[in-house]
């Protein structure tokens, strides 16, 4: 699970980091309404592709994880364990993969554009006040198990996406200085 959804997050930030050169390029050369564009325009184009790699995600997780797993012809049984325990949290990758890629190209875009510090705050606020706590209530307390792990990942990927695009939106940092 953590290989196919490396995949999906070192594509996230590369699209990121090319945006976030976009975004302070275009700043940089006086052109702030250009560099809102080229980070929204990004943030569509991603989500688009990776809604696409969710659906196939979410529609083939058995074979896309025996792609993943080693050949071992000798331990099939415990292969076919582990498959089968797996495809549910590869199904919620496939949900969380639009996502990702929507929260990490805003990120990207807002360090472009200066907003670091903002960042900081949005992700340590987020991790201690929304997954961690969310994560013990859904997995431990209402005894959710690894399901309840990814749903406090969506709920804080949908909170992250909430507020740096909101961030994003207001447009403040279009005025900065870089």
């Amino acid at each position: 699970i953590t290989n196919i959804m490396l995949l999906v997050f070192m594509t996230c930030l590369a699209f990121g980091t090319s945006t976030a050169t976009l975004v302070s390029q275009s700043l940089g050369a006086g052109r702030p309404k250009l560099a809102a564009r080229y980070a929204w325009q990004s943030v569509k184009l991603l989500v688009l592709i990776m809604g696409v790699v969710g659906a196939l995600i979410m529609a083939f997780p058995e074979p896309i994880m025996r792609w993943f797993l080693p050949l071992d012809v000798q331990s099939g049984v415990l292969k076919d364990e582990v498959v089968a325990l797996a495809i549910p949290s590869l199904r919620f990758c496939g949900v969380l993969s639009p996502l990702a890629a929507a929260a990490l190209v805003l990120i990207q875009a807002l360090y472009g554009a200066g907003e670091s510090k903002f960042v900081m705050r949005a992700e340590l606020a987020l991790h201690f006040f929304c997954l961690v706590p969310l994560a013990w209530l859904f997995a431990v307390t209402l005894r959710f198990d690894l399901t309840g792990c990814w749903m406090a990942t969506l709920c804080y990927a949908v909170a992250l996406v909430g507020v740096t695009g909101h961030r994003l939106y207001q447009g403040d940092w279009q005025h900065r200085r870089i």
